[in-house]
């Protein structure tokens, strides 16, 4: 298991990213807000959870998930969020999740009782473009990382907080 005392802040996290990276990563995580009724569930939310967010700054898909990472943990008291590098981790990673892609947000409880991840992208976005040509493909992973489904980024990282 990880050790959450070796996770980075977000700040720490924004900090270590190259000048390039950290500039697009702050523009992108600017323009990010969690929906009314997320708001509304983290606000009243008393039940702890931690996040282990494994995550590079060259990945576009890091950048397109963590600022929900981050806006979740600003929301609730109750949540922590952690960060650490894919590089140094990949074995865990594959251990505790049997893949070592990025993002993944691991959930946990007070107790450190595993109760979801989020891996890579939203589930429903894997599922809608599994059958589709390879340029079709491309097309829906552009608009994922232009912001298009960042409904379901939120709803995936909800979902795995297992607070409703």
């Amino acid at each position: 298991m990880v050790n959450v005392k070796d996770g980075m802040s977000f700040e720490q996290y924004v900090s270590e990213l190259t000048p390039e990276q950290r500039e697009v990563f702050l523009k992108v995580y600017s323009s990010k807000a969690l929906s009314l009724a997320s708001m509304d569930i983290l606000k009243n939310n008393e039940e702890k959870r931690i996040l282990l967010v494994f995550s590079e700054g060259y990945c576009p898909d890091c950048t397109a998930t963590l600022p929900f990472v981050e806006r979740i943990a600003q929301a609730s008291s109750s949540i922590e969020a952690y960060y650490f590098h894919l590089s140094g981790n990949k074995e865990l990673l594959e251990e505790m999740v049997g893949v070592s892609r990025i993002p993944t947000v691991l959930c946990f409880d007070g107790e450190m009782q595993p109760l979801g991840a989020y891996i890579e992208v939203p589930k429903m976005l894997t599922e809608k473009i599994m059958r589709l040509p390879a340029e079709k493909q491309k097309e829906y992973v552009a608009n994922y990382r232009n912001g298009e489904y960042d409904n379901l980024v939120e709803e995936e990282l909800m979902s795995i907080l297992k607070l409703v």
